[in-house]
């Protein structure tokens, strides 16, 4: 079966911090792409310090603690624990935290043309758009 190719791919969410080989899962979206097709990527600032702490929730009705800790280093830990009805579940995800500049070398890597970025030092969150070359 032939895969049709699209003019963009959405990478959002901070959902790239979670692949262990970025370059791979970026050259799959790449893949994905049309000649000159875009691929958005959002993601968390990772050179800024992460936060920590406890978060009072409240979904469909109920309401649930969540306590997030961090782990410094490469890869990273990232606990979640949610509290709901007296119950803990605990997780932990392992992150593989990246700079910006990691980023555009990475895209480039996999074919891509970085053209627009929204990445600043003290920005949270930033956008990347790239072109397929």
């Amino acid at each position: 079966m032939k895969q049709d190719l699209v003019d963009i791919v959405l990478c959002v969410g901070n959902s790239l911090v979670h692949a262990s080989d970025r370059r791979t899962g970026l050259r799959a979206m790449a893949g994905a792409l049309k000649r000159g097709g875009r691929l958005l990527v959002t993601s968390r600032n990772w050179e800024l310090e992460q936060p920590g702490g406890v978060e009072e929730v409240e979904r469909r009705g109920r309401r649930a603690r969540v306590t997030r800790s961090w782990a410094l280093g490469r890869p990273s830990r990232h606990e979640i624990a949610v509290e709901v009805d007296g119950r803990t579940v605990r997780e932990v995800l392992t992150l593989w935290p990246f700079t910006a500049d990691e980023l555009m070398d990475d895209l480039r890597a996999a074919g891509l043309e970085p053209e627009h970025s929204t990445h600043a030092p003290d920005v949270p969150r930033y956008l990347v758009v790239s072109a397929l070359r």
